[in-house]
């Protein structure tokens, strides 16, 4: 049981890794903008 559980958190990080990576850029992006505009 321990392995498939291993087996199930891995394949979620595979799937949602990438979105995470991609909204946190966005929203770092995101905030320089603003802050550039504040400029």
């Amino acid at each position: 049981h321990i392995s498939v559980s291993l087996e199930m958190l891995l394949k979620l990080v595979r799937t949602f890794g990438p979105v995470i990576h991609s909204t946190v850029s966005a929203r770092t992006v995101v905030g320089v903008d603003l802050h550039a505009e504040e400029r």
